[in-house]
């Protein structure tokens, strides 16, 4: 396929110089420029040349278009519809070019007979395909109004400049032409985001039971670029659980800090760890001394023996309640 085109041209080239030797024609008379061999000024035939390249710019993209959603795509209903207004454009190009129509008139035919069939194919075009060309339309509209024009100066023989016949005949041309690019561009367009659609489902859902280097059916090429490059984010760990608090002696219960709150301190107020005291019958602060200054903390005072207290008394006071209650008035001797 990377040859193909350059095996055409020489096969072309070939015949041309074949066909001119057997009629007895200089290959140069077909080669080189026409302003060069007839002794014109360099710009001879520029504005026709222009109009040329205005006619190819919509058929090129329009057939090429075609022939991917044709053969490619499997899209026949777009297909045909760029495939017709391409080959319009194309043919009606190569009458410019050559002169067809001009010719025919040479040969006996009438000389609205080739404007006509070119007419006629624009409208059967519009009315097959005017709900895919939507608003559209205007443009082939656009068109048929430049080259009808352009055929009643050319019949009529109105007097006119041959201006008004060659401008009003580049402008249908510029119409249609911009009719067939963007209806190749929207071609191409939903074609690529189709194909786009079923890689992605493919990738997604067909990869799955796939080999490692694609032994069964599936391979490295047809990855993208951000499959293969996209880091997968790690599972987040557990989060770690907090041990059991542990079994707290009374020794440990004499050095525990016990939070003060402070009425114009915020924050929040430290609390004993859980079952600190679960061991104790009663603690209660007798003698509290504050450590620092500047601290909200305070010890109790640790034993030097490492006794025990005795139950219901702490530094020689006793805890329990009287057993009148445990606000029992207070009796005279003469009472008692």
């Amino acid at each position: 396929m990377a040859v193909a085109v350059p095996l055409v041209v020489t096969a072309f080239t070939a015949v041309v110089y074949f066909i001119a030797k057997a009629n007895g024609i200089p290959f140069w008379e077909l080669s080189e420029d026409p302003a060069s061999s007839l002794g014109g000024p360099y710009f001879t035939g520029f504005y026709a040349n222009t109009m040329i390249l205005v006619w190819q710019i919509g058929a090129l993209p329009a057939l090429f278009a075609g022939i991917v959603a044709w053969f490619v795509a499997r899209w026949r209903s777009e297909a045909k519809m760029l495939l017709a207004g391409g080959a319009i454009g194309a043919v009606m190009g190569l009458d410019d070019f050559f002169m067809l129509h001009e010719q025919a008139q040479v040969l006996g035919a009438p000389g609205f007979l080739l404007p006509g069939v070119y007419f006629a194919a624009v409208v059967v075009f519009c009315w097959l395909y005017r709900r895919r060309l939507g608003w559209w339309l205007l443009l082939a509209l656009g068109a048929l109004g430049g080259w009808g024009a352009s055929a009643l100066v050319d019949n009529l023989a109105l007097g006119l400049p041959l201006f008004f016949e060659d401008g009003t005949k580049a402008i249908g041309a510029a119409f249609w032409s911009t009719l067939l690019v963007k209806l190749a561009y929207r071609a191409m367009t939903q074609m690529v985001a189709r194909r786009d659609a079923d890689d992605e489902a493919q990738h997604h859902h067909g990869d799955d039971g796939d080999g490692e280097d694609g032994e069964d059916g599936g391979s490295f090429d047809d990855l993208h670029d951000e499959d293969l490059a996209a880091p997968r984010r790690p599972a987040p760990a557990p989060e770690p659980r907090r041990p059991a608090p542990a079994h707290t002696s009374f020794d440990d219960l004499a050095t525990t800090p016990i939070p003060v709150v402070d009425a114009g301190r915020r924050g929040p107020v430290r609390r004993p760890a859980p079952g600190a005291f679960e061991d104790s019958a009663t603690v209660v602060a007798s003698e509290v001394r504050p450590r620092e200054a500047s601290s909200g903390e305070h010890r109790l005072p640790r034993s030097d023996e490492h006794r025990l207290p005795e139950p219901g008394r702490v530094n020689g006071h006793r805890l329990n309640p009287p057993p009148g209650g445990r606000r029992a008035r207070h009796r005279s001797p003469d009472q008692e």
